[in-house]
């Protein structure tokens, strides 16, 4: 029986949608593919607060309980007197364990700058590396300056501002090989939509003899209210100095379909100039990287100026540790390189837990921050590095 066109053209249509819900199909799969390995489809909305932040923001101006504070020039800091079940903010906004014996004098002055590796994400305070280095040799006084999601450039600027008062004889300057993305990052979100700090942080381009700074786009409270008030126009500033506002992956009106999700995604991934690791190590020609390297001259000689005797602390995030143990590789490796040719006391974390053998999982050592175990592994590692140096006994 011969077909009639409107059979053929429903014939047509059916092998067309079939062919179109295949690819929808095969690109989801894709999708969750790539998101096992870390690479996930989360584009900028930039004429909008996302309904989470919104709500933080709120809670935040209404003066909510939190373990952060508002600060005009770092962006946020701990909130001097905080208490909770896990960790106790001193009146100078410093963490440190109440149950802490005193050190035994004279002591050296250990000053630890960094993020929550430094800080102690997700530990009890005895067991954040900086109370583990002071119980293992009472001669040291040590002090915790780590804020969560700090970049290398807020802690610069906290050593600037309250660790050169306190004249520390050693400065450690902690880095997790993630910083390096933050350190090119005005506006959290930006970088990290889930993120659950939506506030905004000043930053630092590549100069000579040293990196520029950009202050903090949003010194005061009001400017959040202006946020919540006025959400495009206020994200369309922040992102003039923000590297993934120019760089993501807008949210678009297509994005329900998985095929256009993976092809913005795919065309992300492969487009040359805007990434900032390359064939899985630092692109050493990126901005992040100059401003990284930047970032870690300007702190280490600065700290030597003030009669300080820096030491490089990295910490491996938990990917790189797993890919240490798969192909011994590094992503930070162009990063030790150039420290290297500087002549700079370095102390690579990976080393502690690379020591420690297989007979511990990466659960047990890095499950999402430093596990209390590798915590002491850091500490007990960094002070033989210490001593190794001769800046203690």
């Amino acid at each position: 029986m011969p077909r009639t066109p409107a059979r053929r053209r429903l014939v047509v249509a059916l092998f067309l949608g079939a062919t179109i819900a295949l690819v929808e199909l095969v690109s989801l799969a894709g999708l969750a593919v790539l998101e096992g390995r870390g690479v996930e489809y989360r584009p900028l909305v930039v004429d909008r607060l996302r309904a989470e932040h919104r709500g933080l923001l709120e809670d935040f101006l209404a003066g909510r309980p939190s373990l952060f504070q508002h600060d005009a020039v770092l962006g946020w800091t701990l909130r001097p007197g905080f208490r909770s079940e896990l960790c106790t903010i001193g009146l100078d906004g410093r963490r440190r364990d109440p149950e802490r014996p005193e050190p035994i004098a004279p002591a050296v002055r250990v000053a630890a700058f960094g993020d929550s590796f430094t800080f102690g994400g997700d530990v009890a305070d005895r067991y954040a590396y900086p109370e583990a280095l002071a119980r293992l040799d009472a001669g040291l006084e040590v002090e915790n300056f780590g804020v969560p999601a700090y970049g290398l450039d807020q802690a610069f600027l906290r050593y600037q501002r309250e660790g050169r008062p306190a004249h520390p004889q050693i400065v450690v300057i902690g880095f997790l090989s993630e910083n390096i993305f933050r350190n090119v990052s005005v506006f959290r979100p930006f970088y990290r939509p889930p993120s659950q700090l939506p506030f905004a942080k000043p930053r630092y381009l590549p100069g000579e003899p040293e990196p520029t700074l950009i202050e903090n786009p949003m010194p005061r409270l009001e400017d959040y209210r202006r946020l919540l008030a006025r959400p495009a126009e206020t994200l369309e500033e922040l992102g003039r100095n923000d590297h993934f506002y120019r760089t993501r992956l807008r949210a678009g009106a297509f994005d329900r379909s998985a095929v256009v999700r993976l092809v913005k995604l795919a065309r992300e991934q492969l487009l040359p100039g805007t990434g900032i690791v390359r064939r899985g190590y630092y692109d050493a020609d990126s901005e992040a990287f100059r401003v990284t390297t930047g970032l870690f001259t300007a702190f280490y000689e600065m700290a030597l100026r003030d009669g300080a005797q820096p030491v490089i602390l990295i910490f491996p995030e938990r990917n790189d540790f797993v890919r240490w143990r798969s192909t011994h590789t590094k992503p930070y490796t162009p990063l030790l390189k150039f420290l290297a040719t500087k002549g700079y006391r370095v102390v690579d974390a990976m080393t502690a837990l690379d020591a420690a053998g297989n007979q511990h999982s990466v659960d047990d050592l890095i499950p999402t921050h430093f596990s209390p175990l590798a915590n002491q592994l850091v500490a007990e590692h960094l002070l033989e590095q210490l001593r190794g140096f001769g800046l203690v006994r």
